[in-house]
C-alpha cells in the first residue's frame, strides 16, 4: 500500500525545501529523500481531515506548541531518570505530564501519550510532535530497538548539557565586553547630544577660526543634537533589516556564516566550536548504535553552520559510496584540520571510532574555551583604549580653542 508523506528537507546548498512524496512506509520515504541528496528535517504521513475529525487530526499530527530547548532538556532528563528507576514508559510519561510547569508542555506530552497508546513507537510519536530533531528521534528509535531507551535518553541529556555549557561559557565570556560596548556608545551619545552643544555656543561667541578637531566635533555633535529623532529609527530599522537578512534569508545566512568562520580569532573559535559539536554528537550517536550514515545525516542538522551542514552532507554521500570517513574529511581541510582526519583514521583502523571522535570533540571544546578566554582578555583593554581615545579626542577638541584664546590674550 502506497502512502503520501509530507516532508521538509535541505539540499546540498543548505536551502530548505518542502514537498510530498509517495512511499510504502516511513523508512522507504527517508531512503528516497536521501537518494535525492536531501537531508530530512521533518517527515509525516499526509492526510486531509475535515469536519468533526479536524480537531482530532490536529492532535495526531502534533499540531500543538513546539517545546523550547529548555523544555526538551527537562523532558529528556526526567524521562531518563524515571525509566532508569524501573518505571514503565507510559507511567513515566504520565508522571512528567502531571509535573509539567507549562500547560502547553503538559498538553504536548499528553499528545505523545495518546500516540503511543494507539500503537506508535515513542520515536514516531516524538517525530510527529514536531519539536524534536532528527538526531533526537534517531537515538530514541535506536534505544527502543536495542532495549536501552534509558541509556539513549541519558546520552541525549548529557549531549544537550554539553552544548548548553559550551554556549553558556561563550556567552558569559562575551557579556562584560558587550556591556562595556553599550556603555561606551551611550556615553558618546550623551556627550554629543547634551555636553558638546553647550561648548559650541561658547565657541561661536569667541569668533575666529576653530581648530580642525573642534570643527569635526561640532559637526558630529550638531548631527546628534538636531537629527536624533531620525537617527534612532534609522539605526533601529537598519538593525532590523540586517537581522532579517542575516537570520531569515538563505543568502544572508551564508554571508553571516562565512564572516563567522573567516574573522580573525573569532573564526578559529567558531570553527573549533563547530568541530567539537560535530565530533561529540557523532560519537554519542555511534555509541548508541546508530549506523554511520544515519548518524552523519542527523549530525548535519545541529552544527549551527550552513557551510558545515553542506560539507557533512557531502561527506555522508562519499561514505555511502564506500569512501572512508577520514578520507572524506581530508578533502575539506578548510573545515576539518589534519588532526581531525588523522584521529578519525586511527579510530576507523582500531575499531574505536566513537571513542576517538569523543576525544576529538573534548579536545576542540577545551581549545575553543581557551581561545574565548584569550579573546575576552584582549577585548577588555582594547575597548578601554578605544573609549579613552574617544573621550581624549572630545577633551582635546574642547580645550584647543580655550588654549588658543589664552595665547591670544597674552
Amino acid at each position: 500500500m502506497t502512502m503520501q508523506f509530507e516532508y521538509e528537507a535541505v539540499d546540498g546548498s543548505g536551502k530548505s525545501t518542502r514537498g510530498v512524496l509517495s512511499a510504502g512506509d516511513r523508512a522507504e520515504a527517508l531512503s528516497e529523500l536521501r537518494r535525492q541528496a536531501l537531508l530530512p528535517l521533518h517527515l509525516r504521513e499526509s492526510g486531509e481531515r475535515t469536519g468533526l475529525n479536524q480537531r482530532e487530526g490536529s492532535r495526531e499530527s502534533g499540531g500543538g506548541k513546539r517545546f523550547s530547548k529548555r523544555e526538551i532538556a527537562t523532558f529528556t532528563g526526567q524521562l531518563a531518570s524515571l525509566l532508569r528507576s524501573g518505571l514503565p514508559l507510559m507511567r513515566a510519561l504520565e508522571a512528567i505530564a502531571e509535573q509539567a510547569v507549562s500547560p502547553a508542555m503538559a498538553e504536548g506530552i499528553r499528545q505523545i501519550i495518546d500516540k503511543v497508546n494507539r500503537g506508535e513507537t515513542l520515536a514516531e510519536a516524538l517525530e510527529t510532535q514536531g519539536s524534536f530533531s532528527q538526531l533526537y528521534v534517531s537515538m530514541v528509535r535506536t534505544g527502543e530497538l536495542s532495549g536501552s531507551l534509558d541509556v539513549a535518553l541519558e546520552r541525549l541529556a548529557e549531549m544537550m548539557e554539553r552544548d548548553r555549557e559550551l554556549a553558556s561559557s561563550v556567552k558569559g565570556a562575551l557579556t562584560y565586553p558587550a556591556v562595556m560596548g553599550v556603555v561606551m556608545v551611550l556615553s558618546i551619545v550623551v556627550l554629543m547630544t547634551f555636553v558638546v552643544p553647550k561648548f559650541t555656543v561658547m565657541f561661536e561667541d569667541m569668533g575666529g577660526k576653530l581648530p580642525l578637531p573642534t570643527r569635526i566635533l561640532i559637526g558630529v555633535s550638531s548631527v546628534f543634537a538636531n537629527y536624533w529623532w531620525g537617527l534612532l529609527p534609522a539605526l533601529a530599522g537598519g538593525a532590523g533589516v540586517l537581522w532579517y537578512l542575516g537570520g531569515r534569508t538563505h543568502t544572508g545566512r551564508l554571508v553571516v556564516d562565512a564572516l563567522k568562520l573567516n574573522l580573525p580569532l573569532v573564526g578559529r573559535v567558531t570553527r573549533e566550536v563547530t568541530i567539537s559539536r560535530f565530533a561529540l554528537t557523532l560519537s554519542t550517536l555511534l555509541e548508541n548504535g546508530v549506523n554511520i550514515l544515519d548518524a552523519l545525516d542527523a549530525t548535519a542538522q545541529i552544527t549551527g553552520s550552513l557551510r558545515m551542514n553542506r560539507a557533512l552532507m557531502e561527506v555522508s554521500s562519499q561514505v555511502r559510496q564506500g569512501i572512508a570517513l577520514a578520507n572524506a574529511l581530508r578533502e575539506k581541510p578548510d573545515l576539518f584540520p589534519p588532526l581531525v582526519a588523522n584521529m578519525v583514521a586511527t579510530g576507523e583502523q582500531s575499531g574505536n571510532l566513537a571513542e576517538m571522535l569523543g576525544n576529538v570533540g573534548r579536545y576542540y571544546k577545551k581549545e575553543a574555551e581557551g581561545k574565548v578566554k584569550v579573546l575576552t582578555t584582549l577585548l577588555e583593554p582594547c575597548m578601554i583604549v578605544l573609549m579613552g581615545l574617544v573621550v581624549g579626542f572630545v577633551v582635546m577638541a574642547i580645550l584647543l580653542p580655550i588654549f588658543d584664546m589664552q595665547s591670544m590674550v597674552k
